[in-house]
């Protein structure tokens, strides 16, 4: 009894990790799943484990010190960083600007709907009112994403003049 537990325990640590299949469909189409291919073109693909635990083999040899040489990678993937999130409150700025002349834009043409009389002129000031009120809600907006690409950049302009 217990040499076939222990067989059954030595051969289940024999076994790969884990495995993931490749399969190919009769359209052409590749998926990768961890069950067998319900029909088609089967290739299973071993997972290797990584060598997380040993840095300076992955490290490349560039004759700088290890130590160095992360404070570099550190830097510059910080630096990538903080130029995507610049991008990124870029883009937001001219969605806003966008969608603060839309919305302007919608109130102007409400006006030529406006009788000539008091009530059109009353109609007339309310619009305008309310294309003030858009404009500073979406100006103050765009100050504060303006702020954070400031603080960005100087935060970019600390993180360059470190050694």
């Amino acid at each position: 009894m217990y040499k076939i537990i222990a067989l059954l325990v030595f051969s289940c640590l024999s076994w790969p990790a884990a495995a993931i299949n490749k399969c190919t469909l009769s359209n052409g189409k590749v998926i990768y799943s961890d069950m067998p291919c319900p029909g088609g073109k089967t290739q299973q693909i071993a997972i290797q484990k990584s060598s997380v635990a040993e840095p300076d083999k992955l490290r490349p040899s560039t004759g700088i010190e290890p130590a160095k040489y992360e404070r570099q990678l550190r830097k510059r993937l910080d630096l990538e960083k903080i130029d995507r999130d610049i991008g990124f409150y870029f883009a937001e700025i001219n969605r806003l600007e966008n969608n603060r002349e839309a919305e302007i834009n919608n109130l102007m043409r409400q006006g030529s709907r406006a009788n000539n009389n008091l009530a059109g002129a009353t109609f007339l000031n309310s619009l305008a009112q309310e294309q003030n009120a858009v404009a500073l809600r979406y100006n103050a907006t765009i100050q504060q994403v303006n702020n954070n690409i400031q603080a960005l950049r100087e935060q970019r302009r600390k993180i360059e003049e470190q050694p």
